[in-house]
């Protein structure tokens, strides 16, 4: 669940707040891209793709099942942060997909951005002419368990008289320890052919020999901001050999600065809990530009209270606040199940949770049912702090729709995936 990063990242956008992603406006460009009935045109070409191949590594340690070809072999790479395998993938078009699957995971958001930004830089190397960039799409999704971010940018390059237009396509996404981006550059059009061999990437591969424990219950969902899906959330709860849970969630969003550029924020909060949901304790990380902007631990010092320490905002911290068991994020979806099993539409429950809201105290949380809905599911409505959650729950708890809503901005998080029990 969203919470301090909601606040950030409803700031960031704001600047960009009336645009729609697939028919964005350089804003702040010194010249602006104007496209032509042709480009359209080229925009909105599909290829047929090839049929389903599994494909694999000379090492035998990878495989992926994918609608392409292999444009020569798949090469494996050792390096400081790694193994990765490398595809050059015949998808029918003139420029080939390249995709690198990598063994270890990587930060989805700050990989996409980092990798835009690399590949405009080569763009600009390599062409002796004015180069002017638009992004045309922005989305964010899951293939099957693997959740993605998806982004594309036509590029316009004008020398004398000769106009040549281009795109760059990327897909990042993660599954359990490991992580694929796949790219597609040169060749306007073809998006939603490439994002199929992507999303074919991320959902098929295998990596043998690669040992990774699956979470006991999991969901993914997307966030969605002034009609843009940004961002991406992962929320799995894995049931340790002593009964305790492990509790995490991921979130990546990519956010439009301009027309042109992209920002991302990550974040990543990891609770250790009962089998109440009670919190033993909690780490919250939290990114922007690939900086460290919040590393936070709190956990239990003196009977009755709990000690926070790291960083916040930048600046060393340190705070003391009472509480005697403090729920988890997981306790959020265990009271409204358990309000929804007994009964209670119209009341409500109160308990005290931390985030980073405040990371000073335990903040009060009220939940209530307000309404059984004839499709069997429920509303619901929550307080954290400053922050209201209005949404749709079904009877275990969990959110299928929901608005995030703070100083005046809101955020619409909308359930995708979910699978497994605690």
């Amino acid at each position: 669940m969203y919470t301090r990063s909601l606040l950030c990242v409803v700031a960031l956008i704001a600047g960009c707040a009336g645009a729609h992603p697939r028919q964005a406006t350089v804003a702040d460009s010194t010249e602006a891209l104007v496209l032509t009935s042709n480009d359209h045109a080229h925009l909105t070409r599909e290829v047929a793709l090839p049929p389903l191949r599994r494909l694999s590594s000379d090492d035998g340690v990878l495989t992926v099942t994918v609608p392409a070809t292999l444009s020569g072999p798949i090469k494996r790479l050792d390096s400081e942060h790694g193994v990765q395998y490398k595809l050059t993938l015949d998808i029918g078009t003139a420029t080939p997909v390249q995709c690198t699957v990598a063994v270890n995971r990587f930060d989805i958001a700050s990989t996409l951005e980092r990798s835009a930004n690399d590949a405009f830089a080569d763009l600009d190397r390599r062409v002796k002419a004015k180069l002017l960039r638009q992004i045309i799409s922005i989305n964010a999704g899951s293939a099957g368990r693997a959740p993605y971010l998806e982004a594309v940018w036509i590029v316009v390059t004008q020398a004398d008289d000769e106009r040549q237009v281009g795109s760059v396509k990327l897909i990042t996404g993660a599954r359990d320890t490991s992580s694929a981006i796949c790219q597609h550059i040169g060749e306007p059009g073809y998006s939603e052919s490439f994002s199929s061999v992507a999303r074919s990437v991320l959902e098929s591969f295998e990596l043998q020999g690669i040992s990774a424990v699956r979470a006991d219950y999991e969901e993914i969902s997307t966030t969605i901001i002034a009609a843009m899906t940004v961002g991406i959330q992962s929320f799995q709860v894995f049931v340790t050999d002593d009964g305790t849970l492990r509790i995490e969630q991921i979130s990546s969003m990519i956010v439009p600065t301009s027309a042109q550029d992209l920002a991302h924020m990550e974040g990543v909060n990891i609770s250790i809990a009962r089998k109440d949901g009670s919190l033993l304790r909690k780490d919250v990380l939290r990114f922007e530009k690939n900086e460290a902007v919040t590393v936070l631990r709190a956990q239990p010092d003196v009977p009755g209270r709990w000690r926070v320490e790291g960083t916040f905002e930048r600046e060393a911290y340190t705070a003391s606040f009472a509480a005697e068991r403090p729920a988890s994020t997981l306790t959020h979806m265990m009271v409204v199940a358990d309000m929804i099993e007994r009964g209670d539409i119209g009341k409500t429950r109160k308990y005290q949770y931390w985030d980073d809201i405040d990371p000073s105290q335990a903040i009060d949380v009220e939940t209530t049912i307000t309404n059984a809905r004839s499709d069997g599911n429920y509303d619901v409505r929550m307080m954290l702090g400053p922050l209201a959650i209005t949404g749709i729950f079904d009877h275990t708890g969990s959110a299928l729709s929901a608005t995030m809503s703070a100083h005046g901005g809101s955020v619409q998080i909308d359930r995708i995936y979910k699978s497994g029990a605690w």
